[in-house]
């Protein structure tokens, strides 16, 4: 069984999501979703006949199979087909809670979920930006990671004040022509919120509804790691491992440092991905439930590297000589705090 493909799944739920904005009633409820008038769980139950009337049920099933791309993978067979939709008791749609409480697992590790999210970032939450990086030393890496977060929360934050700058006149216009009209001002002001633009989801690179990109990090001063403790190192290590912007951020150097040992062991080999029916596996992870777990000195990466193509090379052995192609991608075992990265190698697809 292949691994759940995330860029085929954002697909099939952003192919859905742009046929459903293309039908005003859609249009309507994206619309108030965005200004905060209804809830997430409102949204749904109003899309859902929408849904069914469009014919785009067969879509969702689509999605179904491979939704624990996101997720997180259950770590068992049966669990992976459970639906994504569910009803209640009273025959109201809700999210399948497995898949709810796997997603408030990531979040409450990632700070965000921005892919699944189409409001604006929680008051609670902070900014999961992966990071452009080729650094193989995971506290590195998570400094890397705050700052990231950092600077894009500034962007947010500014943007927002951006948005309130835009509005207020607006609402004080409508103010002054209710009290010359002698209309009810709470009245006028409820009528003038639904015409003010949309409050921000996001900033350029990072939007609602969106992977978010790579962001390019200026490379941390010597002096600021040296003057790290050993529990702030264990802390930005921890984020590096159990973050999904830390394994995706790893995952390009991490491919790359495995691509060249295999290249040093003879293989023919360069990035790309591999056919799924021909292609081997190897798979290294590192349960860790919190930052005291490990050693903030310890490189997990370079374990990771090295496991990963010593496997790879014994199990592809007898094909040494053909050319292949290596993708390294994350392992988000969430649910069990198994967290790494799955490396395939095999004949291009």
């Amino acid at each position: 069984m292949s691994e759940p493909n995330l860029d085929e799944l954002l697909g099939v739920i952003g192919g859905i999501t742009d046929k459903l904005a293309k039908i005003p009633e859609g249009a309507e409820i994206f619309q108030k979703l965005r200004k905060g008038e209804i809830t997430a769980e409102e949204a749904v139950g109003q899309l859902l006949p929408l849904i069914k009337g469009a014919g785009l049920l067969p879509d969702m099933l689509a999605a179904q199979a491979q939704v624990t791309g996101i997720t997180g993978h259950f770590g068992d067979l049966e669990a992976s087909r459970r639906p994504i939709m569910m009803q209640t008791s009273t025959g109201q749609p809700q999210l399948n809670p497995i898949y709810e409480a796997a997603i408030i697992e990531r979040a409450s590790l990632d700070g965000d979920v921005p892919e699944l999210r189409y409001g604006p970032l929680p008051e609670d939450g902070s900014p999961a930006v992966p990071v452009l990086t080729r650094a193989l030393d995971p506290v590195i890496v998570g400094m890397q990671l705050e700052r990231a977060s950092e600077t894009v929360q500034r962007r947010i934050d500014d943007a927002l004040e951006d948005h309130a700058a835009a509005c207020t006149p607006l609402l004080e216009q409508a103010n002054r022509e209710a009290a010359e009209l002698g209309l009810d001002p709470e009245t006028a002001l409820a009528v003038a919120k639904k015409l003010l633009p949309a409050v921000p989801t996001g900033v350029e690179g990072y939007q609602a509804g969106e992977n978010p990109s790579l962001m390019v990090m200026p490379d941390i001063p010597i002096t600021d790691i040296i003057r790290l403790t050993d529990a702030q190192a264990s802390h930005y290590a921890y984020q590096a491992l159990a973050t999904t912007q830390g394994r995706v951020t790893l995952s390009h150097p991490i491919q790359e440092k495995v691509l060249d040992q295999l290249i040093l062991k003879g293989f023919q080999v360069e990035p790309g991905s591999p056919n799924p029916d021909q292609q081997v596996t190897a798979t290294w992870t590192m349960r860790a439930w919190g930052s005291d777990d490990f050693s903030g000195r310890f490189n997990f990466t370079l374990v990771a590297i090295g496991s990963l193509a010593t496997s790879l090379a014994a199990s592809a052995m007898m094909r040494k000589e053909i050319p292949q192609v290596l993708s390294v991608t994350p392992f988000n075992g969430i649910a069990d705090r198994q967290f790494g990265w799955l490396a395939r190698l095999g004949p291009r697809s």
